[in-house]
């Protein structure tokens, strides 16, 4: 039994026995079951994100210190920013912001599950070369992983020419 089919029959087990636990206990099972994983990679991709653009602000600006640790700028606003340097590419940026996106909806929707049209939100930038990716990777978990690493790669490449050039 796939893990969609298990938390669809677990969900329809605990409503069964709906009048021995609360609802807040319910909806926390709820919360922890199904597609935590990806959840968690769109999470933790999206810090490693802003991670790269307070990183690029660093070491481009002047005293990027002071829009990092002082600045309280949101992830859209450092984005925009680093956008305006015009050194990474508008592809990487543009599947980031899509990331963005993705990753609100994981973090303000209970149960949110990533869905392929939010996999193809993010890799859509990428073209052909996403499109031929999609092609080849049927499951949705390795789609994902490796439309970021696609995403990644690139920024961090992006990101090491910068240092380079900086020396």
């Amino acid at each position: 039994m796939t893990n969609t089919k298990k938390s669809t029959t677990n969900k329809k087990a605990r409503r069964k026995t709906k009048k021995n636990y609360s609802d807040g206990f319910l909806k926390f099972m709820d919360a922890i079951e199904g597609h935590l994983k990806d959840v968690s990679i769109i999470l933790r991709c999206h810090l490693l994100a802003e991670y790269f653009l307070d990183q690029i602000i660093l070491s481009t600006l002047l005293r990027g210190d002071l829009i990092v640790t002082d600045g309280h700028l949101t992830f859209t606003n450092k984005l925009l920013l680093v956008k305006s340097l015009d050194i990474i590419n508008d592809d990487v940026l543009t599947s980031i912001k899509h990331l963005n996106t993705v990753r609100n909806n994981c973090s303000h929707q209970m149960n949110y599950n990533v869905s392929e049209a939010d996999i193809d939100l993010i890799g859509r930038p990428f073209g052909k070369e996403y499109s031929k990716s999609k092609q080849k990777i049927k499951e949705l978990n390795s789609l994902l992983e490796d439309t970021l690493m696609r995403t990644f790669a690139c920024l961090e490449g992006d990101y090491d020419k910068l240092i380079k050039s900086k020396k």
